[in-house]
């Protein structure tokens, strides 16, 4: 008979290890699957966001530089 509590008195301290074991686990994946889908999140904002933003912002730049030069130009002549 007190085999029988010590042997369930183990499974039962094996059972306890492997529910936090496996807890552990869980709070791992979910930490890496947020990582991994923040990382793609940035990834596909900067590619079809953040490269194109830049792209009209440096021709709008260059726009207005060349519309400056322009301007001082008919200035000069006047």
């Amino acid at each position: 008979m007190q085999a029988i509590k010590l042997r369930t008195q183990r499974a039962d301290a094996i059972n306890a290890r492997a529910e936090q074991q496996s807890r552990i686990g869980f709070i791992a994946m979910a930490t890496v699957f947020v990582a991994a889908l923040a990382l793609v999140t940035f990834v596909f904002l900067r590619r079809v966001l953040i490269g194109p933003l830049r792209q009209s912002v440096a021709r709008i730049e260059g726009a207005v530089a060349s519309m400056e030069e322009l301007t001082a130009t008919v200035k000069q002549e006047r």
